[in-house]
């Protein structure tokens, strides 16, 4: 582990974590990325990115905080530079304790027994985030979470994913959805896309099934107070997971600030990554004035974003009527499902 100094004012260095599974006896590695301030460090803010993402999508956040904080984002197992693992169980859970193996033996080798985090976290992110809330509360000092949720709701199509036989799906994968985004990185100059296009033969069909299975459909976070605090950012029109499902999370937080981004949907990081990291930087640096348990809306301008307050009840209701809608399509897409029970059978 040598920290190399990319920028004035802080390292970079890139760890292989050699992880042995907690339930099983599978050795894995995990990758992270961490920038660390070259003087004073204010705290450490951990970054975990969503279903089939992996830690660049937080590169934004190094260069607006790391020259205060200490940056760990985080390739979770299977995903990005990060091993898969056999025998394992791939439920958040077991997610969240490879984070904790991560924490104690970095900060270990640094004589930092008693640490604590700031945890940042998008969907999947979110949800391990949660997770490792509920499994080690003493360890976390505040939360940034992005399209969180109590419970996943799974679409057919990606249930139906998860039981399809592998070797369909790598064929599918390697024909279709690989191509499709070098030509898409292209056209639309994305670094984002063009990193995805890279990484996107290395998804381990296997494990991503695995994950859907074990980790997404049983999860279920069910703490009723949460009493960090906590910022919570939902996109407006989110179908992946609708905004009344992050809204309940507010409803238990003792301290919290709800920024709605009106007229967008799920995939907030990777749209506006600069505006989306710069609200969470925010939120780190001036918790005092952002968190007044109040709830305000993110328009997109030309020059950025304005946020302004709104009415939480508002909000709220806005978030129901979408969240009728997103049921009703539910209910038309579920007698799709018919078809799983006979996918399975195939394998």
């Amino acid at each position: 582990m040598n920290a190399i100094p990319i920028e004035d004012g802080f390292n970079f260095e890139e760890i292989h974590f050699e992880a042995i599974g907690n339930q099983s006896l599978d050795q894995y590695t995990i990758v992270a990325d961490i920038s660390e301030p070259q003087g004073e460090v204010l705290g450490t803010i951990v970054c975990i990115h969503g279903w089939a993402g992996n830690k660049s999508y937080y590169s934004e956040l190094i260069f607006l905080l790391g020259r205060k904080y200490r940056i760990i984002a985080v390739d979770l197992r299977g995903h990005g530079d990060s091993d898969v693992s056999r025998n394992e169980p791939w439920t958040t859970e077991s997610l969240a304790i490879d984070l904790k193996m991560l924490l104690d033996y970095y900060f270990s080798e640094r004589d930092e027994d008693d640490y604590k985090i700031i945890l940042m976290g998008s969907s999947l992110g979110s949800a391990i985030s949660l997770k490792f809330y509920e499994i080690f509360p003493e360890r976390v000092e505040k939360m940034i979470l992005i399209s969180p949720t109590r419970k996943f709701r799974i679409p057919w199509w990606l249930k139906l994913g998860a039981r399809t036989p592998a070797p369909l799906l790598e064929v599918f994968n390697h024909a279709v959805i690989s191509p499709v985004m070098k030509v898409a990185s292209a056209i639309l100059g994305s670094k984002k896309l063009s990193i995805a296009s890279k990484k996107v033969n290395r998804v381990r069909v296997r494990s991503h099934q695995k994950l859907v299975k074990e980790g997404l459909e049983t999860y279920e976070f069910r703490m009723e107070h949460i009493k960090v605090p906590t910022l919570i950012i939902v996109g407006e029109k989110d179908q992946i997971i609708p905004p009344m499902d992050s809204m309940k999370l507010v409803d238990c937080c003792s301290k919290y600030a709800l920024l709605v981004v009106r007229d967008h949907g799920h995939l907030l990081l990777s749209h506006y990554p600069r505006e989306i990291t710069g609200l969470a930087a925010s939120f780190i640096l001036l918790p005092e004035e952002f968190l007044m348990n109040k709830s305000y809306e993110v328009i997109k301008k030309e020059d950025g974003l304005e946020m302004r307050p709104v009415d939480p009840e508002t909000i709220r209701e806005q978030f129901l009527e979408f969240d009728r809608q997103c049921q009703a399509e539910e209910k038309q897409e579920r007698s799709w499902e018919y078809i799983i029970p006979s996918v399975e059978k195939l394998k």
